[in-house]
């Protein structure tokens, strides 16, 4: 089962279950993807914007939007999720989603970490033979913005 918080982690597959992804927090972010129920790929992470998708038997969940913000002066997305892990018959890699979210790999390797200062979620892992690991969240940012009286 995916982890719960901001947004939801993705929900993995193990031995033909495919389980739920994780709860989002209200305001924050929403649901990660459950992942495949055919020995297939993980589930994407949840997003700022829109919840991860569920992993099917060829391909890991892209990993959902996240939410754009113009407070830098550019319009710039931040809090995406991390696409899903593939396993065995997983032959097309997940995507991040917009915001920095890294991808899962397809077949076998690590996935990506997520974009540095958005908040991106990392890429899931993908197993062979044995468990590999997912990519590091990217970093946040803190952006101050202010008025000046002139």
């Amino acid at each position: 089962i995916g982890n719960s918080g901001g947004s939801g982690g993705g929900g993995g597959d193990w031995g033909g279950v495919g389980y739920a992804g994780g709860a989002g927090t209200a305001g924050q972010g929403y649901v990660g993807g459950a992942g495949s129920a055919a020995n297939g790929g993980g589930g994407g992470g949840g997003g700022a914007f829109e919840a991860g998708s569920v992993g099917t038997s060829t391909k890991g969940g892209d990993g959902g939007d996240g939410l754009a913000s113009s407070i830098s002066g550019t319009s710039t997305y931040y809090a995406g999720g991390g696409g899903g892990g593939g396993y065995d018959t997983v032959i097309t890699a997940s995507s991040g989603g917009q915001g920095g979210g890294g991808y899962g790999p397809a077949y076998y390797g690590t996935g990506t970490a997520g974009a540095l200062n958005t908040g991106g979620g990392g890429g899931g892992g993908s197993r062979l033979s044995e468990s590999v690991g997912g990519g590091a969240g990217g970093s946040g940012i803190v952006i101050v913005r202010y008025q000046l009286n002139a």
